[in-house]
Order: C-alpha cells, then sequence, then structure tokens
C-alpha cells in the first residue's frame, strides 16, 4: 500500500458518510422548510453530475451478498479511484424522519472532485445478508469487496478506505491482506476498538481477558440492534414426554406411555430476504422508499 499525499488531501476534505439518520431537532417551521429545500437542491445535483446506483448486491465469496450505493461520474470515457467507506450503521439516502433526501454533501463533493464513492454495509446490517460480527467480519469480505472495485469498468483500479469508529475499526487488518487495490487507509477515531487501552491489549476496550465488556451491552442492543439477518433459527417444537412411571421395573421393560421424544432437531429456515434492487435516482421516488 502506497502513501498517496493528494489523495489524502481530498479524502480529508470529505467527511465520513451519514452514520445514522439524526435530523436537527426542534427545527421551526420556516427551518424546517430551508432544509427540506436545501436537501432536495443537493440530490438534484447529485443527479445532474453522477451515476447513482443504490443497493447495489456485491457478491461475496461464500455466496452472501453486501448492499452498497455508488456515486460516480457521468463522464465514463474516464476511469476513477474509489472511496469506499463500510459501515455498520445506517446510510440509507432517504431520512425517514425528515421525509426528504438525507444530506448528500459528501456524495456530491466526492463526485465533483472525481471519485467514485462506494458505500456499504457491514455483513449482517440492513440489507447486506450474513451474521454480523463485532469488529470480526470476515477479511474475506475485504479482499472480495477491494477486487470487485477495482475490477469495475468505471475503476481506476485504485481504492481508499475512510471511515470514523466503527467504520474505521476494521480498516488496519484489511489492510494487512496487501490487495493490491488498496492504496490508502484513514481510519478516524478508532482507538475504541483497536490496540492497547491501559494494562490491557484485547481489542482495544472491547474485551478484559477474554470476555466482553459490559459497558458496550448497551451499544449493541440500541444503535448496532438494526440487523436484518438472511436467516433466523425456527423455536423448536415443544417434545412430548412421558409422564414420570413409579414402575420399578427396568426401562426396557416399561410400557409405552406417550410419543417417543425426537432425536433430531427441526429444520431451520430461511426467512424471505427483502433485497431491494439496484435503483438509478435518475427518477427520483414518487413517494419515500421504505426505510432501511
Amino acid at each position: 500500500m502506497r502513501p498517496c499525499p493528494l489523495g489524502l488531501v481530498l479524502f480529508c476534505a470529505l467527511a465520513s458518510p451519514a452514520l445514522a439518520q439524526r435530523p436537527p431537532q426542534n427545527l421551526t417551521p420556516e427551518e424546517r422548510t430551508a432544509l427540506l429545500a436545501k436537501r432536495e437542491a443537493t440530490e438534484k445535483q447529485l443527479e445532474d453530475i453522477a451515476v447513482i446506483d443504490r443497493k447495489v448486491m456485491v457478491p461475496m465469496r461464500d455466496g452472501k451478498r453486501m448492499a452498497a450505493d455508488i456515486y460516480r461520474p457521468k463522464d465514463t470515457s474516464k476511469k476513477y479511484p474509489v472511496i469506499f467507506s463500510r459501515t455498520p450503521y445506517n446510510f440509507n439516502f432517504w431520512d425517514v424522519k425528515l421525509g426528504t433526501y438525507r444530506d448528500m454533501t459528501q456524495e456530491l463533493e466526492a463526485v465533483k472532485r472525481g471519485y467514485v464513492l462506494v458505500e456499504m454495509n457491514e455483513r449482517g446490517h440492513f440489507f447486506s445478508e450474513g451474521d454480523y460480527d463485532i469488529l470480526g467480519a470476515p477479511l474475506s469480505d475485504a479482499d472480495d469487496q477491494f477486487t470487485w472495485m477495482g475490477s469495475q469498468p468505471w475503476s481506476s483500479g485504485k481504492v481508499g478506505l475512510i471511515g470514523c469508529s466503527s467504520t474505521a475499526e476494521w480498516q488496519m487488518a484489511a489492510a494487512s491482506l496487501g490487495n493490491k487495490a488498496l492504496t490508502t487507509i484513514i481510519p478516524e477515531s478508532f482507538g475504541a476498538g483497536v490496540g492497547k487501552v491501559g494494562p490491557y491489549n484485547e481489542q482495544g476496550n472491547w474485551y478484559r481477558g477474554g470476555a466482553v465488556q459490559m459497558l458496550f451491552i448497551d451499544w449493541l442492543y440500541s444503535e448496532q440492534n438494526q440487523v436484518r439477518r438472511s436467516s433466523r433459527p425456527t423455536p423448536r417444537r415443544p417434545i412430548s414426554l412421558p409422564p414420570p412411571s413409579s414402575s420399578t421395573s427396568p426401562p426396557s421393560s416399561r410400557p409405552s406411555t406417550g410419543p417417543r421424544p425426537s432425536n433430531t432437531s427441526p429444520k431451520r429456515t430461511s426467512s424471505p430476504k427483502s433485497a431491494a434492487p439496484a435503483v438509478s435516482s435518475a427518477t427520483p421516488w414518487s413517494t419515500p422508499p421504505a426505510a432501511t
């Protein structure tokens, strides 16, 4: 992986993609109207200069597909470097609470500066398939994602990473893979989940003696519980056991008093996956799409 000063300057001009949809609170009617107009104007500018593909399902080597939104310049005569942000957070383009587009300024700036911006959800989050693992999504995912982006017809073959906190903590391990497409990483505020904290060196603040710290449980079950898994176990059927017997005869000689319990568990079934197809925003949604 080579340093890229120019890319670094341009990357740092961009903030990380939205982590969670949190519109300003307590807006006056006038402020709300102004914000709606600004958001819609920004989306219109983006549509004017970018090819927009949303909910693109990128295949991994194990057959699972990761959901991505891709923004790239309309000039197809050139190839462009890729800014890649992989996150467990919600980057859906539609702000459900506000009832309009979220702030697409970062996507607009990336395209204006001649980059492709790819935003992708971690395995097991929102429309991405598979199961989420804390800071441990398979490294094979990163390798497959870099290779996929580097081989697209619009790509120059160079991929750079940017992100903060959970959108950053996976970057160092992924960089160690040595994928030829990866040229730049910008992990921001990643200390809580990586490296040594005090006398401990077990994934930062996550573990002590191999056990997860309780201080993160609230975060896991609130912010990080926005998960759509590809499969869920079916509850086991109740098993009818024979009532207790007062007989003292050996078990083999006892009469049958009920159905024998099954030695096999019921098969798990997969719930339907609501993966959305790739959507171009050249024709904006007539009604707000379903929240992710």
